[in-house]
């Protein structure tokens, strides 16, 4: 079941599954940019993967100092320790998909780390 919006950095994001619906197999949120939002600070998830999936606009991550744009379609991979961060540079709100696996976030944990 969806989870309240959460709001970040001009940013929207709503876990659709959280480890608890999924037994810690995954948990799943999209994220939603107005142009300019980006991530707070680079970061690093040591315990998990993240795969991200383009729904609408072009999202460019950083993933260990290079640059990814991912459109409409396009998915991709973040390994474990890998050092990252996103932003929407484009001219138009993107929306993206992130899958954590095995699940790690929720909307609570998200919530406590994210700056207001």
């Amino acid at each position: 079941m969806p989870s309240e919006v959460l709001k970040a950095g001009g940013m929207t994001i709503q876990f659709l599954i959280e480890s608890e619906d999924s037994n810690g197999s995954v948990s799943v949120f999209r994220c939603t940019m107005p142009p300019g939002a980006r991530t707070p600070l680079p970061h690093s998830h040591d315990g998990f993967e993240e795969t991200n999936v383009g729904v609408r606009g072009v999202v460019t991550f950083t993933v260990d100092g290079k640059p990814v744009k991912i459109g409409p379609g396009d998915v991709m991979l973040i390994p474990r320790g890998a050092v990252h961060g996103f932003a929407n540079t484009g001219d138009e709100e993107a929306e993206i998909v992130s899958a954590s696996t095995p699940a790690r976030s929720s909307a609570r944990t998200t919530s406590a780390r994210w700056p207001r």
